[in-house]
């Protein structure tokens, strides 16, 4: 029942941080806050690039393959799933920092990303995924005579 309870706690503050941030974006346009607080529990991520791509990396042990969900939509990376508690029977917790239950972390990606070639794997208790960066190919374009239209 306390766990219930600091879990609707913990989601209001969440909320309030959300929409503090939201004002503070319309304040400041141009500036996007990170979205990783819009979830009542995320895993800690880390977000970075190299030349050729982003890296996003989730600290998520105890979680099956097939629990995640991974999207990629309009430059937001979006990972999402359960960790279950497999530990049967009743318990009483002494102290409980491991959350179990649903999941979900997003990522604003400000680079181009070939979204065909995103691939992820896990190991280790970490999901990795990797976004290539999109290069822009240049294009020639020929130029027409006015005999030509």
């Amino acid at each position: 029942m306390k766990r219930d309870t600091e879990r609707r706690t913990l989601g209001e503050f969440h909320r309030m941080q959300d929409e503090m941030n939201r004002l503070f974006e319309s304040l400041t346009p141009g500036h996007k806050f990170p979205a990783h607080h819009r979830c009542l529990w995320c895993p800690p991520t880390d977000v970075y690039e190299t030349i050729d791509e982003a890296i996003v990396k989730v600290e998520i042990a105890g979680v099956e393959e097939d629990d995640f969900q991974i999207s990629f939509v309009d430059g937001v990376l979006t990972v999402a799933g359960v960790r279950q508690d497999k530990g049967g029977g009743r318990r009483t917790y002494q102290q409980m920092e491991i959350w179990f239950g649903p999941f979900r972390t997003e990522v604003d990606v400000p680079w181009q990303v070939d979204s065909d070639a995103i691939e992820a794997e896990y190991g280790d208790g970490f999901l990795v995924v990797r976004l290539p960066k999109a290069h822009p190919q240049a294009k020639q374009v020929p130029i027409r005579t006015s005999e030509e239209r």
